[in-house]
């Protein structure tokens, strides 16, 4: 056989073997998540997503959902990882992802708290912390969205513990 055959047999065992893995893991997935579900993203990723891990998500993706765009939404796509036959799965919440602002076409330079300058590159939604608080997101998944929003936002005021906690408060009616 010429060298180009073996390779291409080698490539579909990879791909077969890959496959199979991942039709064991979505197995065991939807044993224990029944309400499992899949979102395939504009840029081909594939986000398994379930109602039941939104209390217990503790990470999250921060991203654009494009990289052309001057003014993309800006994306928080919480999560739980789970080791599965060595392989670490990731389970989104649902919805998978969430825009809690845009990308700003320039920069705009403002003053943070403490009167430093900055420039803000993220507008960010006042709302955003009560769309995830409403899906039942964590507040550690909140508290990151939280960091990036204070290095990246437009916010005035910096989004400290305390005004955090109270900001999850005011989002749950308390």
């Amino acid at each position: 056989m010429s060298t180009a055959i073996d390779k291409y047999i080698e490539e579909l065992k990879t791909k077969y073997r890959e496959a199979d893995q991942a039709l064991t893991i979505i197995n065991i997935l939807i044993h224990d998540f029944p309400d499992l579900d899949i979102k395939h993203t504009r840029w081909g990723d594939i986000l398994l997503h379930s109602k039941s891990v939104n209390d217990d998500v503790d990470d999250c993706v921060i991203c654009h959902s494009c990289g052309c765009c001057n003014d993309s939404p800006l994306l928080v796509r919480p999560f739980k990882s789970f080791i599965l036959n060595n392989v670490v799965t990731k389970i989104y919440s649902n919805p998978p992802e969430f825009c809690i602002g845009e990308k700003m076409i320039t920069p705009v330079k403002i003053r943070d708290s403490d009167g430093d300058e900055k420039y803000a590159t993220e507008e960010i939604r006042a709302d955003w912390i009560k769309i995830l608080k409403t899906e039942h997101i964590s507040d550690k998944v909140i508290e990151k969205v939280a960091k990036y929003a204070n290095e990246h936002g437009d916010l005035t005021e910096e989004l400290t513990s305390v005004a955090l906690a109270k900001a999850i408060n005011e989002a749950l009616g308390d």
